[in-house]
């Protein structure tokens, strides 16, 4: 066994582990293989929240490494596969049809550390027969997508023992009733951390589905973004019984509205929430007032309220709010009644690290409340493209004395000048700021 083989099959062994990798990092140094910085760049940024003072920089070598030679690091995959994602150096991702895949797997799992696959068009006799592959062990994501898939072809397929591994499912397919009741048992059964539905219309009658799956307290993670569930599919939701072991409910354009998001608070099954995400689903002061008074443990670090048309007073009670003692990411994008004063009471109750205000149009004058405030000091990422801002405002950035730990700064679509755009490159750094191209 050659040098290269003896350290895959290490990796393969401990596909979680860095260490190995990052030893054969070294070797590849000693041979002057250029992989190696791959390796290393890949394994820093795994995890990293783009608000990392690193992220930035890791992300475009990494991005600039892979355009040069992923096809040369590919190798045989490239004819086993339709698309590939490096991760931590190796392939860590693939993307396939279901019997290129089945035709491919045994091959592809002794070439590489995959653990999340993504396949569309699954035919009956194909979920029959990879249902049967031990290989399902190594594969903890899934994502299922295509149309003409049926309860028969799931449930054979999610029933398989051989799902040890599996943490996160994302569907995008048909929602018709026998797939529902295949998926329901799925989320019952198998040991997911995460399920998610991407781009499928559920629709309110469609969410009973949840209603009638048994706790599942490895669930953490729930994404029913565009699922079109309305307030009659937030009612369903707050009466399931794992709900309460839930850490992020993900809920976006969903337009449950003020009385959906009612039922929802009305349900003591959310207290754990760690993170909620509720952009777009026409919510007003009234419903986010119930939600936060329901909230009695501060948990919530992550609170998305983006394109919703609350009131000025909205912002006001999310900065009032105890439950949201421990916020540390706010996304008001497009909330277009923020002002400076409600940006300032909200700096001064939190310690945000990201602050996402795209499209709320707030002008100049709140940018330079923003700037005076001591609160402002933790800000990691702050977003404020598309706010008509102008010279007054970088100024009054560029006087600030709190926000030095900034690692990204967008100011795209605002009419800075180009002397203030170098003046700002100069303060914070040249790969923090974002301006328009």
């Amino acid at each position: 066994m050659n040098p290269h083989d003896a350290f895959l099959q290490e990796i393969l062994a401990r596909p979680d582990d860095d260490v190995p990798r990052l030893i054969y990092a070294d070797w590849l140094e000693e041979q002057g293989d250029v992989r190696c910085e791959l390796i290393r760049v890949q394994c820093a940024v795994w995890g990293m929240e783009e608000h990392h003072p690193e992220f930035r920089r890791l992300r475009q070598r990494e991005l600039a490494l892979l355009r040069r030679y992923k096809n040369d690091w590919l190798g045989p995959i490239t004819a086993m596969i339709f698309d590939a994602k490096f991760h931590r150096g190796f392939v860590r991702e693939v993307t396939a049809g279901p019997r290129q895949f089945l035709r491919n797997q045994e091959a592809l799992f002794r070439l590489a550390p995959i653990q999340r696959v993504n396949l569309s068009g699954l035919s009956e006799d194909a979920a029959r027969e990879m249902a049967a592959q031990e290989n399902l062990r190594r594969i903890t994501e899934l994502r299922l997508a295509g149309g003409g898939v049926n309860g028969q072809m799931t449930d054979s397929l999610f029933t398989s023992p051989h799902w040890t591994q599996l943490r996160c499912l994302t569907w995008r397919g048909d929602m018709n009733p026998s797939v529902r009741t295949a998926l329901a048992a799925a989320l019952e059964h198998l040991p997911l951390e995460s399920f998610a539905l991407d781009g499928v219309y559920l629709g309110g009658p469609g969410a009973r589905l949840f209603e009638s799956i048994g706790p599942n307290p490895s669930l953490r993670r729930l994404d029913l973004s565009s699922a079109g569930i309305g307030a009659e599919g937030a009612h369903y939701l707050a009466s399931t019984r794992w709900l309460v072991d839930l850490r992020e409910l993900i809920l976006a354009h969903n337009r449950i509205g003020d009385y959906g998001l009612h039922l929802l608070a009305e349900s003591s099954k959310i207290q754990q929430l760690d993170a909620i995400d509720l952009t777009d689903n026409a919510l007003h002061a009234h419903g986010l007032q119930q939600l936060l008074a329901k909230l009695h443990t501060p948990r919530i670090t992550k609170l998305c309220l983006a394109q919703n048309p609350p009131p000025p007073e909205a912002v006001s009670l999310v900065a009032a709010a105890p439950a949201l003692a421990r916020l540390e990411h706010l996304n008001l994008n497009y909330v277009v009644t923020v002002d400076g004063l409600s940006l300032r009471r909200i700096l001064e109750t939190f310690s945000l690290i990201t602050l996402r205000l795209y499209g709320c149009r707030i002008g100049d004058e709140a940018v330079m409340e923003l700037a005076k405030s001591p609160g402002a000091e933790k800000l990691r990422l702050l977003d404020l493209n598309d706010n008509r801002l102008t010279d007054a405002a970088a100024d009054a950035l560029l006087a600030s004395p709190y926000l030095d730990r900034l690692t990204r700064l967008d100011l795209r679509n605002n009419r800075v000048a180009h002397d203030r755009q170098r003046s700002l490159r100069r303060r914070f750094g040249a790969g923090v700021c974002t301006f328009t191209r």
